[in-house]
């Protein structure tokens, strides 16, 4: 996938899960400003850190807070990965690539 196929996908999930009430209702295209700023710190972050060291990453539940309610206690779901995949369909293993 290339970055305008993945800011198109992101504001289609942001806008679907707006419509449901489960994303805020903040402009989607800060919002996709906001997940890609997180995932390309994140990468920046394992790309240039150390070989030997380990690299602790936030929970996904963190990330996910910034975009609106807790979704996996607030519609009942017991992970992160089950709201992902409810959400977009996705499958569990690659939600949790992109988580």
């Amino acid at each position: 996938m290339h970055g305008l196929e993945i800011r198109r996908v992101l504001r289609r999930l942001i806008i679907e899960g707006q419509a449901r009430g489960e994303v805020s209702k903040d402009e989607p295209a800060q919002l996709v400003d906001v997940i890609l700023a997180c995932l390309e710190g994140l990468s920046m972050r394992m790309a240039y850190s150390d070989q030997g060291t380990q690299v602790q990453l936030p929970d996904a539940e963190l990330i996910l807070r910034l975009l609106g309610p807790n979704m996996s206690k607030e519609v009942g779901l017991a992970s992160t990965h089950e709201w992902c995949t409810a959400s977009s369909g996705l499958s569990r293993t690659t939600c949790t690539a992109t988580l």
